[in-house]
């Protein structure tokens, strides 16, 4: 839902004064000073380049968020970025299937060592945390289970997972999951089939657990090597069987020319087989002395992200993997996002595909989700594309229909560029901005979210995926106080793949002590072709109160 609101405030005599008062890009003066961070979070060699943590200089970055920040950052066109809070980096989103609107993210953050964010309306946002375990550090990673059970993971020293039953608004205590030290990560069989509910979590170095009673206990079935972060699990259906096939991909071999081993079950997580080994990711960017890959000395890594289509169209059972890998190969060339897919849980592969549509620029840390009902595949990432000299940074996205095939034309999401890294990152360094971010989505949209370094202050911002832009003209209006009219142009002006139906609404507050301020959309309150323009008809009726400061909320949604 798009939200405008218009500000009027009342003059003397005979006339109401309306000033539109725009939510615009947000302007932000001064400084803030950086918040404490948590000493027990750094309980590791940071030069080492085969673990994935924060460091402390990435934390003497954060600071708090002010009075004067926005929660939403709008373009010129209407197109709205959502903040939701100012934290670190390393978002991890998920959506509620039994209420798309329901969703969660967890995000790491230098005093607590993460902070969680949930809504249940799909636009405002709720931070809310359980009591987390003494180790807790980084790599938030949550998933729902069938039911709306969900559960939120989270430390490096060991997962503890959190379990919430009312959306994420209040969680119980922590259970160990597995052991471990590193990039940990969390699954959930959302179907009805045999394993339905079970709960899989792993970590580095390798160790796989399960929980068959709803994340009351665990135990680990299954040990692999995984000697580079990255470990992740997928879900989806074994033919007929509703998910009866259990992915599980580790990640072995040199920072810059990594192994991705593809482990199946077909017992829920009891039991695995190797199926095979991918060395298709090598460099993303440029290995610097430090022994870490770096966009514009960012330190980055080609993480294998899995999904497995889960619906009943043409697709079904299809293993995606995406990662970014410069192309051509070799370091100090620029990285694609790079899609390759599997038809026999994991034994073959396709060749690989190129998501992003041009060749400009750097592209990399994709996010995916495969969209259970539809079977669509959404992907987004970071991309230099406008400006590739200066790493002027966007978030784009795209998704496909057919399986890979083919893909929509790639749509930027962020409202505003900035200078990735922000802030700036010393040469030969092991410089953190997060290591991943997320996405999700339902059967009408997806939502990502991600860091965004625009004031260098590690917001975590987020947007709608297909999306439409709205406006309000002109920015003021004179109306009489008694029986009189204006229009207010309510437009449309772009739209980002979106082709569904848009309904139109007005209120306004406060009511008039006297008279009324009638709204109306002329020809009627939707759109369904873009770009396109309503009318909003603004009347007083009898006599309008002159005092006092009325507000029209305009929402438009899809």
């Amino acid at each position: 839902m798009k939200k405008r609101n218009f500000l009027k405030s009342s003059a003397s005599g005979l006339l109401v004064i309306l000033l539109l008062s725009f939510i615009g890009l947000e302007v932000f003066q001064g400084q803030k000073a950086p918040l404490p961070y948590n000493e027990a979070m750094f309980d590791y060699d940071e030069s080492d380049p085969y673990i994935d943590r924060p460091t402390r200089e990435a934390l003497t970055h954060v600071t708090e968020a002010g009075d004067d920040d926005l929660d939403i950052l709008t373009d010129a066109n209407g197109f709205d970025n959502f903040e939701i809070g100012v934290d670190f980096a390393e978002q991890m989103l998920v959506s509620n299937p039994r209420n798309p609107l329901n969703m969660q993210f967890g995000v790491n953050n230098s005093v607590s060592g993460q902070n969680a964010y949930y809504t249940t309306d799909g636009y405002n946002w709720t931070q809310s945390n359980p009591a987390y375990n003494p180790s807790i550090c980084c790599d938030p990673w949550s998933a729902w289970d069938s039911t709306g059970n969900l559960f939120y993971g989270s430390g490096v020293s060991g997962q503890y997972v959190y379990k919430s039953t009312n959306g994420g608004a209040t969680y119980g205590a922590g259970v160990l999951s597995v052991n471990g030290n590193d990039r940990n990560t969390l699954a959930a069989d959302q179907t009805n089939g045999p394993y339905k509910n079970y709960l899989y979590a792993a970590i580095t170095p390798g160790n796989f657990a399960r929980s068959t009673n709803g994340g009351t206990t665990w135990a680990q079935t299954y040990t692999s090597s995984n000697t580079i972060p990255g470990t992740m699990i997928a879900v989806g259906p074994n033919g007929a069987t509703q998910g009866g096939c259990v992915m599980y991909v580790t990640n072995t071999g040199s920072t810059a020319n990594v192994t991705y081993t593809f482990h199946r079950s077909l017992d829920g997580g009891a039991t695995f087989a190797v199926r095979s080994s991918l060395t298709v990711a090598g460099y993303v960017g440029t290995l610097n002395t430090a022994g870490r890959l770096v966009i514009n000395n960012g330190r980055t890594r080609p993480y294998p992200m899995i999904a497995m289509d889960n619906s009943y169209g043409p697709n079904r059972g299809r293993l995606y993997l995406v990662y970014a890998s410069n192309v051509p190969a070799g370091n100090g060339n620029k990285p694609d996002i790079i899609l390759q897919y599997s038809n026999d849980q994991g034994a073959t592969w396709s060749n690989k595909i190129t998501v992003n549509d041009v060749t400009t620029g750097d592209q990399w840390f994709p996010a995916i989700w495969c969209e259970k009902e539809t079977g669509r595949l959404y992907i987004k990432w970071y991309d230099t594309r406008e400006n590739p000299a200066t790493y002027a940074v966007n978030v784009y996205a795209t998704y496909t229909d057919d399986g890979g095939a083919t893909f929509a034309a790639n749509q930027k999401l962020t409202t505003q560029s900035w200078t990735y890294p922000n802030p700036s990152c010393a040469p030969n360094t092991n410089c953190y901005r997060g290591d991943y971010d997320g996405m999700t989505a339902n059967t009408k949209a997806g939502f990502a979210v991600w860091y965004d370094g625009r004031l260098g202050t590690y917001k975590n911002v987020g947007s709608y995926f297909p999306d439409f832009g709205l406006l309000a003209t002109p920015a003021s209006q004179d109306i009489h106080q008694t029986n009189d009219s204006r229009n207010v142009n309510v437009s449309i002006p772009a739209v980002k793949l979106y082709t569904d139906v848009t309904t139109f609404s007005a209120t306004v507050t406060p009511a008039p002590a006297t008279g009324s301020i009638q709204l109306e959309y002329l020809g009627g309150n939707t759109l369904s072709s873009y770009p396109n323009t309503k009318y909003l008809k603004v009347r007083t009726v009898g006599t309008v109160t002159p005092t006092g400061n009325y507000t029209i909320n305009i929402n438009a949604q899809g």
